[in-house]
Formats: C-alpha cells, structure tokens, sequence
C-alpha cells in the first residue's frame, strides 16, 4: 500500500506535538502531604500517589500528541493508492493517439466528418490526463513519432486535417512501436488508434510481416505489455457513390485499359473514356459529367438502386473524344464528376491526362524490305500503337537516343561494325533497349567482338538444325514479363517448331534465359536457350537487351513454323511491352505511385518548376536521367517543365481502394491479432480512457483519507477530554463535624 498528501507541507505542523509535552513537564501535580499517625502508611501512600500520578500524566500526554499528529494529517490531506501491482488513477501515463487522416475519415454521419468525430474522442482522452504525462500524436499522413505535454497535444488534435496521401495505420503503428524500442518513455505506456477499418487503413501482411515483430520488442524492451484501443469510427451501413477508376477503349468493342496501366499516349484520335462507378448502399439518380480542357464534352445519366449493406458497380461509357489531327502531339486533361454531392465528397471526381503521341521503332536489317514481315507485326499491335523506321546499317543516325526510337532491332545484319555496336552501346547506356535476331547471313566473330559483347547478352557459336520432327519453345518460369501473358497457357509447349537455331554461350552476370527450346544438345545437358535477356544495371528500370536465337520474322530458309501460330504474335507484344515498359512514361497516377518521367539528353537544366493543385521548384542533379516528383501530394491535373523547352502533363488520383467503404475490411480478430484481445469498438461504445487504463494497468482510484481522519480526532479530543476531566477532578474534602 502507498499514501500520497494533497498538502504535504502541513505535514511540518506534527512539530506541534512537543507542546503537550512542554505544559506536561510545567504543570505536573505534586503529590499531597498526608500526615498519618503511623510514617510506614504515610510511605506506604506516598508511593502509591506517585505511581498513579505518573501513568495518568503519560497517558494523557499520549492523546494530546496523537490528536496533534491526527490533525496535521487530516489538513495534508492523505491518499490511499493501490498495492505494488497497482497505479493510482492521478497517475502520469505516456499515451501514442494514432490518428488516421485517410480521406475516407471524411465520411460525414449526422453532419460530423469521422475524423471530427476522433478529434473529440482524443481531447477528451487527453483532458483526463494528470499535467505531467506524456503525449505523442501520430499522423497517418506525417511521418514520425514525438511525445509532448498534454496541453501541446491537445492544440495538435485541434489541428489534424484529411490528407489525400495518407500511409496505412499499420504504416503508422510499425513506426510507433520503432520509437518506444529505440526511446522507451519511463511512465507507462497506453496506445489509442482512431480508424475506420477500411480496407486500405489496414496491411495484413506488413503486420504478419515487419509490424508484429517490432511489437514484440518495444513489449520487451518496456518490459510490459502496451495496453491498447482501436476505436472503429467507419459507418455501419455506408452510403456512397465513388468514382473509382478511368478507363479507355479504342473501339466500342475492344476490352477497356485502366488509365493508370497505359503508356504515354495513345494513336487513335478518338478513343474512349468509360468511368467506373461504385455504389454503395444508396439509390442513386444523378449525372455524370465529362470534361476536358475546361469545358463540358458529354453527360450520362446514372440511375442505381441499391439497398443497405449491398454494393453494386456501374460501367458509364461517354461518347468517343474527337482529338484534332494538328498538332501531332497534343495533350488533354479534364476530369469525370458526380453532379451530385454525397456523404464522401473525395471521390465524386477523378482527374485524367490523355495525349497523342507516336512510339518510333527502328529496325535495322542490310535488306530493310526483308524486315517487312517484322514491322508488320510490330504496327499490327493495337494495344501498344508502334510506328516503324526500317534502315541499312549505313543509314542511322549517328547517336541513337530513346528520345529518337522508344527500342532499336537489329534483323539480320550480316557482320554489325564496330561503330554500329558502340553506337547501340551509347543508345542502351542512356536507357535504350534493343532486339537482337540474328539469322541466316550472321557471321559469329562480328557478334562476338568486345564492341558486340558490350551489348550481347550471349555469344554466337554456330547455326545448329534441329533433328526431325524439331523442337518446341517449352516455358519452365512464367515469371517474367515476357512469359507472363502465356501463362494462362500453362502448357509444357508453345505453338510452333523449331528446326534451326543459333547456339549460343550465355554471358555469366547480368544475363538470363528466359525462354529455352524443348531439346538438348548432344554436349550440354541444359535446354538450348530460345530467349536471353541483358539487363545493363539491374538498379536501374531501363536498357535491356533481348536476344532471340530464332528468329520471328519470316526468314529465306525454314528455320521455324512459330511465324505461322499466336505465338508469334504474343511473343512480339510480349517483349515489345516489356521493352516499351522499361522506359515508360505514363501520365496518369495514383497518390501511391512514383511519378518520374526521363530528363532529356543534354539539357544541361538544374531546375524544375510544378503547377497545378500543388506548386514547387525543385533541383536538378547534374548527370541526373529521370525526375521524381515528390510534391504531387494531392489529387488533380498538373504540369512539370524545364523552362520552355520541355514539359510534361499528368493527372494524380485517391486508390480506388482508398473510399472502397464497406469491402474487403480487415476484420476484428486480424486487428485484435497485433493489439490484443477485447481491443476494438465502436466509437459510440468506446470505454474511457480511466476505464482503459484501470483494467489494462491495474489503476485504482485513489481514496482519501480526510473523513476518517476527522473521525479520529474527534474520537480522540472526546477521550482527551474525558481523561482530563477524571484525572483533574479535586477529590471531594470530609466535612468537618464541629459540633
């Protein structure tokens, strides 16, 4: 057990108990002469007398110190606190308010938004706390965790605002549990989250992952357990209408591509947009508006029902874009609205960048007519619009830059000189990527000279015939890229056969198979590779190299049958993507996204200059070959540039997970999981913070002791004052009988 005094000063007046003693030492009684007949009676009496007299006088000297010390106690006023287990209720706490300012905390129930609503919570957790504790108020959408009085936590609940690019609570919790491992505060510790339990506030595997693990070692390193509380503030039965995502279709007929997963621009002058409606538990009667370059282009009328609970999704298809022919690049941004304002007004609109732009392909071959059945299949591609330039060996430019040709394919080129090769080697260093088909007129040594190796993912050894009835392209990994789109396939074998191949020595580092044919030769146990791959600089996304030991294009000799079947053409998408993707440049993002865009080549620029819902200035590093947007924190149209001469539009949007409401919620027992048990409520159904901390900490409330004490004295001056009074009473003297 433990006592604490409200005025423990007080305590000083228990000096007071030496004044009984002072008055007892000057007003002692003596003892009354007696004169007896007999001096043995008279001893006899005397020290009789004496003995009585003594423990009376101590007796009551007992009760005038105890009355003193009772009455300086009951004016310090005394506190019981609970036993060693225990904290008393006045207790100093150090307290992590985890706040989520996701913009689904904008949601409004009965006219409160559910980040006002945490507010108020919080404030009035941080109300109850004794002035010395600790507080540290962390911020889904700020990064780090400090703690500080309660009156300056207070004015930074005040302050917390939605911010559109906002981590996972669990983002949040990780960092949290971070800080009390490296700076464990000395009071005791309670943690309070305030979340909606969307989908997109909670990452399961990061917690199974990093966050359970950091955990586990702030608990030991504070030697104690966190007690916790997850207040769900997300609606019962959501109501809303969302915008979740922007497509575009080349024709009425052909399957729509997210906006988000398309290259810069596209070559059709009129595609179409089509927006992506999510309801949610509410009947819906409103328009949808398209717009562009400022001004309204179409309306479509959306009329949903929907009941309680239920979420039903909505294609709405606007009218084709009619994009000018001049200029040839040309760019448009608009956006898609909801005319009607609902309960979560972030995503009734969603931003988009469209352009039209050209892809240029070069094909180098010393026949360039020969490489027509090639380029067709490059031009054939709808989904990745290319535009072919097909030239002699002699006829390139003399620098080759991804600027120029978005890739370069080198098709039968009989003996590539040295300058050609540095030329290809200067065009994949600045993050160029090449296609490399060597056929029927190759000679091996000009493949194989240091020039050529500086760019060939393998060597040339030979051409090799493959025996009757040929060999297969047979796909052991659909991992990467260019197998990904076979691999609902999942066949041991691609259509098409092989009767003749170069064999080839792979280059130890940076290169890998891809692709390896079914058959092996007489002195290699492994597959005979089909496809090799070159990545340069594997920390960079750009410049790679794809060799194909058999080509698909239609050659002058029967080296396959793969030209004849989908193959081919899947193969061709296949590679061309992924060679297009690794020096892409989109222009529509997601708040999540790296929003980076290739610096031209010898600009010489050092800095940039953003517009749009945000605006900053930024540096350019010399030598530097991509820019990285950072400041683009909020969704809207914007626009990069380097002075005049260069520039760059794009669009940034909200996840559409992050207003997905009632969803894919993470569930009580995956939250209870990191937090403990009997950790999650409803916000109208949160406990307290005392109730909290008394059931998590052992907190008991204090009892003061004042009442009793009182009690005590009065108990004890009613005995003083009997004692006094029977000790002091003059014995009653015999009548004289005179008569």
């Amino acid at each position: 057990m433990g006592v604490n005094f409200l005025i423990p000063w007080l305590l000083a007046g228990a000096a007071l108990i030496a004044v009984p003693i002072i008055i007892h030492l000057i007003l002692r009684r003596k003892p009354k002469h007696l004169l007896f007949p007999a001096f043995r009676y008279l001893q006899q009496r005397s020290r009789t007398n004496l003995q009585k007299l003594r423990l009376r006088h101590l007796l009551l000297l007992a009760l005038r110190m105890l009355l003193i010390v009772f009455m300086c106690l009951a004016l310090a006023r005394p506190l019981l606190v609970g036993g060693p287990e225990q904290l008393a209720m006045d207790h100093p706490l150090a307290v992590v308010l985890v706040f989520d300012t996701s913009p689904s905390m904008e949601y409004e129930h009965e006219g409160q938004s559910r980040l006002d609503e945490a507010k108020e919570i919080g404030l009035r957790f941080v109300e109850y706390l004794p002035t010395d504790s600790e507080v540290a108020i962390v911020d889904t959408g700020e990064p780090g965790v400090r703690f500080t009085t309660p009156r300056d936590a207070a004015s930074l609940i005040r302050t917390r605002r939605i911010r559109p690019l906002s981590q996972p609570v669990t983002a949040s919790l990780e960092e949290v549990y971070r800080h009390l491992e490296k700076e464990p505060p000395e009071l005791p510790v309670v943690l309070v989250v305030f979340s909606d339990r969307t989908a997109a506030s909670w990452n399961q595997d990061a917690v199974n992952a990093v966050v359970k693990a950091a955990r586990q070692r702030a608990v030991s390193k504070l030697g104690s357990e966190i007690p916790s509380l997850y207040l769900d503030l997300g609606p019962t039965e959501p109501r809303n209408a969302a915008i979740t995502g922007l497509s575009l279709k080349r024709a009425e007929q052909d399957q729509p591509t997210a906006l988000e997963d398309l290259p810069t621009g596209t070559s059709n002058r009129r595609p179409i947009l089509q927006a992506t409606v999510q309801i949610t538990g509410a009947s819906v009667d409103t328009d949808v508006t398209l717009w562009m370059d400022g001004r309204l282009v179409d309306t479509k009328r959306l009329v949903v029902s929907c009941q309680p609970g239920q979420t039903v999704t909505e294609a709405v298809t606007f009218a084709p874009l009619d994009f000018p022919a001049e200029p040839p690049n040309q760019v448009h941004q608009g956006e898609v609205r909801l005319k009607s304002r609902d309960l979560l007004p972030a995503d009734n609109l969603r931003y988009y960048t469209l352009s039209v732009q050209e892809r240029k392909v070069l094909i180098i071959a010393d026949r360039p007519n020969e490489a027509r059945d090639w380029q067709d299949v490059l031009e054939s591609i709808d989904q990745l619009p290319l535009t072919c330039v097909a030239s002699a060996p002699r006829d390139i430019p003399a620098t080759l830059h991804p600027d120029q040709y978005v890739f370069v394919c080198l098709v039968n080129v009989a003996e590539p000189s040295p300058v050609l090769w540095e030329n290809l080697t200067r065009y994949l260093n600045a993050g160029g990527s090449i296609i490399i088909m060597p056929g029927e007129d190759c000679r091996a040594d000009a493949y194989n000279s240091p020039e050529a190796l500086a760019v060939m993912p393998a060597r040339l050894v030979r051409k090799a015939d493959v025996p009757s009835p040929g060999s297969a392209l047979a796909p052991t990994d659909y991992n990467h890229p260019i197998l990904a789109p076979f691999k609902f396939w999942e066949r041991p074998r691609l259509p098409g056969l092989v009767f003749r191949h170069w064999q080839v020595e792979v280059l130890s580092g940076a290169s890998q198979v891809v692709l390896p044919f079914s058959h092996r030769s007489e002195d290699k146990p492994e597959p005979e590779p089909a496809i090799l791959e070159r990545v340069p600089d594997p920390n960079k996304p750009q410049g790679r190299v794809v060799l194909f030991t058999t080509p698909l294009y239609r050659p002058r000799k029967d080296w396959n049958t793969i030209w004849d079947s989908w193959t081919c053409v899947g193969l061709t998408f296949a590679t061309a993507r992924h060679l297009v993707g690794a020096r892409d440049e989109r222009q529509n993002f997601t708040l999540k996204d790296d929003v980076r865009f290739w610096l031209p080549q010898g600009s010489g620029a050092t800095a940039y200059s953003l517009s749009g819902p945000e605006t900053a200035v930024g540096e350019i590093r010399p030598g530097q070959s991509q820019l990285v947007i950072t400041e683009a924190q909020r969704p809207g149209n914007y626009r990069v540039a380097i002075g005049d001469s260069w520039q760059r539009h794009f669009s940034v949007n909200l996840p559409a997970l992050e207003t997905v409401l009632a969803q894919q919620r993470p569930s009580v027992a995956d939250l209870e999981g990191l937090l403990g048990a009997n950790t999650v409520f409803q916000a109208d159904q949160a406990p307290e913070l005392s109730e909290l901390t008394r059931d998590k900490l052992g907190q008991r409330p204090s009892v003061e002791l004042l009442p009793w004490l009182m009690v005590a004295v009065l108990l004890v001056l009613a005995l003083e004052g009997f004692v006094a009074n029977r000790f002091y009473r003059q014995e009653r003297q015999p009548v004289e009988n005179t008569a």
